[in-house]
């Protein structure tokens, strides 16, 4: 056997103490660090993760919206009122309007008559030195106290020459007064009157004709009237 002496024992001693004081700081070490990485890259890939759920949420294509799209301003209560409106004027252009009868109107006796007075109004005619005078209404009416009538008198040059002057006198067989008068002279003498040209219309050219107009009333009843020149 070896012996060992004293004081290599102890130097054994020693080194094993060395040793296991070694092993237990190495145990022992704190792992805080590799903690804090490791917490650190956790939170990394953690926040990559988000971030690219947040890209991918950006690249994402929105679905179409089928929904009517409204006027700004307007709910949607008049939206449905106004596709019901256009509802209803689609289904009234397809419906065939009804032809719209025109009711018949029958006139009154008073009216009758008037019309038929009307209709019958007294014209009278003369021919005198190449001339025609021609008389002739197109209108009456009641005036409360009798009626009144409208007369046109219209006197033509047949003849080849110039006529200077000219003078008619009209009878109606009942007395009548004199309301209105236009482009002549006129005078009134119970059932007669009595026209003359005024200063513009006295000359009548060969072919050319000249007319004139006036309104009287009555409270009797005119027949057929007469013309004559003078």
């Amino acid at each position: 056997m070896i012996k060992m002496t004293k004081k290599a024992k102890i130097g054994i001693i020693t080194a094993a103490v060395l040793v296991a004081g070694i092993v237990l700081l190495l145990v022992n070490m704190p792992k805080r660090p590799a903690q804090i990485n490791t917490a650190q890259g956790g939170n990394t890939q953690q926040a990559q993760s988000q971030d690219n759920s947040g890209i991918r949420s950006s690249l994402a294509v929105p679905a179409a919206d089928t929904s009517p799209v409204r006027p700004e301003g307007q709910s949607e209560a008049n939206t449905a009122s106004t596709q019901t409106a256009s509802s209803a004027q689609e289904g009234t252009q397809s419906t065939e309007a009804a032809p719209t009868e025109v009711p018949e109107v029958t006139p009154s006796p008073e009216e009758q008559q008037s019309q038929q007075q009307t209709a019958n109004l007294p014209a009278a005619e003369a021919t005198a030195d190449n001339c025609t005078a021609t008389l002739s209404s197109d209108n009456s009416w009641d005036n409360g106290s009798g009626k009144c009538y409208q007369y046109a008198l219209r006197i033509q040059n047949n003849g080849t020459v110039a006529v200077n002057g000219w003078d008619v006198t009209m009878d109606f067989g009942t007395e009548v007064k004199l309301d209105q008068s236009w482009n002549g002279d006129y005078s009134v003498s119970g059932s007669t009157i009595t026209a003359k040209p005024a200063e513009y219309n006295a000359n009548i050219e060969p072919g050319q004709s000249v007319e004139i107009g006036f309104i009287l009333s009555t409270s009797g009843t005119i027949g057929t009237p007469t013309v004559t020149f003078n």
